[in-house]
């Protein structure tokens, strides 16, 4: 979807550099408004949404602070800090992979930093909202009654299968 913008630019696609990325070339001058559009709007968006996930989760957490048992409260703050130190560690490490991998053209590297990048920032954004679901009741119902999820199906088939021998 992300590269449905190059189509209006005219781009051509090339094999560049020691790993052989396959990238658009960019020939038209225009190029710089989907750079734009691609770094900060779709970007911006994303890391926004992350920060407002992480800002709810923090905000749940202090709400089953204040009710609820200690033992349980204890155990979401421990989980949520165990899956931010997870994160964060792999965000890191993908920092590191990837000034090794320009730095010194290692290409085990790159196609590590690949996995990496999809799992860190992935994880970061959508692992939060995963964790704020876990923790709020009331939004669990909410998605339940939205994804029609709530109600049990009891439809049967009546289709017969034949098979020919």
């Amino acid at each position: 979807m992300i590269g449905l913008g190059n189509i209006p630019l005219n781009a051509r696609y090339e094999k560049f550099g020691v790993f052989g990325f396959f990238a658009p070339l960019l020939e038209s001058e225009n190029h710089i408004y989907y750079q734009i559009f691609y770094t900060i709007i779709l970007f911006g968006i994303i890391s926004i949404v992350t920060c407002i996930f992480n800002a709810m989760a923090v905000l749940t957490l202090k709400k089953h602070n204040k009710s609820g048992n200690k033992r349980k409260r204890e155990l979401h703050y421990i989980t949520y800090s165990i899956f931010i130190f997870i994160t964060l560690f792999i965000v890191e490490t993908f920092f590191v992979f990837h000034i090794i991998a320009l730095q010194y053209k290692i290409k085990f590297f790159t196609n590590t930093n690949y996995f990496l990048y999809i799992v860190s920032f992935d994880l970061t954004s959508v692992g939060d909202f995963y964790f704020l679901i876990y923790l709020s009741s009331v939004l669990r119902e909410a998605l339940k009654t939205i994804l029609g999820c709530s109600t049990k199906f009891n439809n049967r088939v009546n289709i017969k299968i034949l098979y020919i021998r």
